[in-house]
């Protein structure tokens, strides 16, 4: 507890508003706390409305897809998005049409990423090394996974793709990493979420 509390206090606190904006809400010992996806990773906080493996195999599939995007917290932030109210949720699917809740979009692909892991290389989608996950990214993005349960593979692609691009790069430190001045177009009157 205490560690957990040192680390929150000496990494997460204070934020500016520019920095506000690429944090999420997650539980720790109790409290509620704004943090980025990467810090909560980093933390390993346990997740609300996925499993570990689940989160364990977006955090490869994410640097598969995005090289970093899951060590940055894909799927803790997936996971945080999944329990805010569908109206506040930043995830891509929300804006394609999609109706909330959003979880079975998300387990019944990643169940059938997973099975056809283990089919494919004997190991499961969390356990993959980076070029058999790759090679899963690839054949995900050609529609190529057999026995799939879900949304469209394509779509599924789109949207997993995009939440890892807003995870690794979304925030002004993404942009700074690309050499990128942050220069928000419309700069929100409050932080995400939050009156």
């Amino acid at each position: 507890y205490g560690v957990t509390f040192q680390y929150v206090h000496q990494h997460c606190m204070p934020l500016s508003r520019r920095g506000f904006l690429g944090t999420c809400i997650f539980a720790v010992s109790g409290c509620h706390v704004h943090m980025t996806p990467g810090q909560a990773h980093d933390l390993g906080l346990t997740p609300r409305a996925l499993t570990k493996q689940e989160i364990q195999g977006l955090t490869v599939l994410g640097n598969a897809l995005v090289p970093g995007a899951g060590d940055a917290g894909l799927g803790l932030y997936i996971d945080a998005q999944l329990v805010a109210p569908a109206g506040d949720s930043m995830l891509m699917v929300r804006y394609l049409g999609v109706n909330p809740p959003f979880d079975d979009f998300y387990r019944k692909a990643l169940a059938s990423l997973d099975a056809w892991s283990i089919q494919k290389f004997a190991k499961s989608l969390a356990e993959l090394y980076p070029e058999s996950a790759a090679q899963l990214v690839r054949a995900l993005m050609k529609g190529e996974i057999e026995d799939w349960s879900g949304p469209p593979q394509g779509f599924f692609f789109f949207v997993i793709r995009n939440d890892a691009c807003d995870v690794k790069y979304g925030t002004k430190e993404g942009f700074d990493h690309l050499g990128v001045p942050y220069m928000a177009h419309i700069e929100p009157p409050t932080p995400w979420g939050n009156p």
